[in-house]
């Protein structure tokens, strides 16, 4: 159960592919010990003890199916991105955002190009140099931020954080 519990919660502010990590491995351990369980239920089958076998493996299974049907939903975000339902809300939808990052359709474009297609953001840092790192902020629902990261006016680097999540 220790390495259950280190394995699901990291110390720190969490970036999107953490979180699907977070979401699998949980899957993991659960499958683990359903093949162990239905090891010892197989014996206990054979030794005609029935009743006992199924009751040995109804927990590791209920858990295994809990825990797959919350990554799926978790996990399904496919969205094409709309621009007018983008602009609407100030937290710009999770799915559209996460199927951008996915697909990685905001890396090469220039400053201009991702305020035309992503609108004005919630909070940047814009250097004085031209040759440094710039950073655009996009609020996201469920306190997640779309963090655009350009080096000398391109992208270079998109990630989607959850500044807020320490376990």
């Amino acid at each position: 159960m220790c390495i259950f519990f280190f394995a699901v919660t990291f110390p720190q502010g969490e970036e999107w592919e953490m979180m699907e990590i977070k979401q699998i491995i949980p899957i993991i351990i659960c499958s683990l010990v359903f093949m162990f369980s239905l090891t010892i239920g197989l014996k206990h089958w054979r030794s005609s003890k029935k009743h006992l076998a199924i009751s040995i493996n109804i927990l590791p299974l209920i858990f295994l199916c809990v825990f797959t049907f919350k990554a799926i939903e978790e996990l399904n975000y496919y969205a094409p991105f709309d621009k007018i339902e983008w602009n609407k809300s100030e937290y710009k939808d999770k799915n559209m955002t996460v199927t951008l990052l996915k697909n990685k359709k905001l890396i090469g474009l220039s400053r201009t190009e991702i305020l035309n297609k992503l609108g004005d953001c919630n909070g940047k840092y814009d250097s004085q140099d031209t040759n440094t790192l710039d950073i655009l902020s996009y609020s996201v629902q469920g306190g997640w931020q779309l963090i655009v990261y350009l080096e000398k006016g391109i992208v270079t680097q998109v990630k989607l954080k959850d500044p807020y999540s320490y376990f």
